[in-house]
């Protein structure tokens, strides 16, 4: 077993790259062949199987899915939430997978989280200054004084009125409390910021300012987004790569631009042509799936999709395809990929950002 560093030593992971000293590669945050089980009613349940995702320093990754895919359980595991039953994770070149608790607080510092609903995830009882300074006296890091001053750079930086301190979230709208929240994540100068679903709980006329601000702040802070959506045209605003997920598996990556311009795994077709169209496009076919995804108690035998996929053959039902990455970095699990195609989701002449 590896000793823990002596009480009041610097952890690497409390060292960020900094000007003179170069990273030692572009990936900043890794989950490598992760599997994630968990216990429901006293059977077991492979929320994630054999997940492997890179997350690259200053870049916006999005894990695309339906409900009970596994993204949401993948992203909390990268950010340390839970302990995977198999496989790794990697932050700035270390394993962070099995840290005690002392030993992860340096990367809790790193990675954040803005949660999806901006009602459930402030504090009632506290104030403004409170809930956005909490992070800074958790971890011992600013005098009362200056966690005040901290704050009030915070909420101007979200665009928040300093008048906002003293108020409680319930005096807030649902957008301006997830600016909040967004404050708060941004409190510890954090280099990985998950949102899951940052923007599904607030109205339509709302999503895009967060949007906007979400991506002032990349550019201003250089910081790495991994964002959880069931939202395609969130994911075209915000996402560099996409990564797809279907019953714990991810089943396709690529950036944003390939994945939506010429799916391969047919999911993914299915995924495209149920999204709402971003430009003139016109009519398009619907790719219907049949039946709903199984149980994740009774999985299929061979490819898990193979039950709902249109161009599944006697292979899919026996045989489960393992990722296979092309040169440019693609990677699809199809023994038949690119043969759904889906029908175009967006134009970027026909698209302003």
């Amino acid at each position: 077993m590896t000793p823990e560093p002596a009480s009041g030593t610097t952890s690497d992971l409390d060292r960020a790259p900094g000007p003179g000293r170069a990273p030692a590669s572009d990936v900043l945050l890794s989950a490598r062949n992760v599997s994630v089980t968990f216990l429901s009613g006293g059977r077991p349940l492979r929320a994630v199987d054999g997940a492997s995702l890179d997350l690259r320093r200053g870049e916006t990754v999005a894990l695309v899915g339906e409900s009970g895919s596994g993204k949401t359980t993948l992203a909390l595991t990268m950010m340390g939430g839970h302990r995977p039953e198999h496989g790794q994770i990697m932050f700035d070149g270390q394993d962070v997978t099995g840290l005690s608790e002392r030993r992860m607080r340096p990367f809790r510092r790193r990675v954040q989280m803005v949660f999806q609903d901006p009602y459930a995830s402030l504090d009632p009882r506290m104030n403004v200054e409170r809930i956005v300074g909490e992070p800074l006296r958790a971890h011992g890091l600013a005098s009362r004084a200056h966690r005040r001053e901290r704050v009030l750079a915070l909420l101007e930086q979200v665009g928040l009125p300093p008048d906002a301190l003293d108020r409680r979230p319930a005096q807030f709208s649902g957008g301006q409390r997830q600016r909040i929240a967004i404050a708060r994540a941004l409190a510890l100068e954090p280099d990985v910021l998950v949102a899951d679903e940052p923007v599904s709980a607030l109205d339509v006329s709302i999503q895009a300012q967060i949007i906007n601000l979400l991506r002032a702040l990349q550019r201003e802070r250089t910081m790495s987004y991994l964002i959880v959506s069931h939202d395609l045209a969130l994911v075209h605003h915000l996402a560099d790569r996409v990564a797809v997920m279907y019953l714990g598996r991810i089943v396709e990556q690529a950036s944003c631009d390939e994945l939506v311009s010429a799916p391969l795994h047919p999911y993914t077709a299915a995924l495209l042509s149920a999204a709402p169209s971003l430009g003139r496009t016109g009519a398009r076919e619907r790719i219907v799936l049949p039946g709903s995804p199984p149980s994740q108690f009774d999985l299929p035998s061979g490819c898990a999709f193979h039950p709902r996929c249109p161009i599944a053959r006697p292979r899919c039902r026996v045989e489960s395809p393992e990722p296979v990455t092309d040169a440019t970095g693609r990677e699809v699990a199809c023994f038949h990929p690119g043969e759904l195609p889906g029908p175009r989701l967006f134009d970027s002449s026909e698209v302003t950002t």
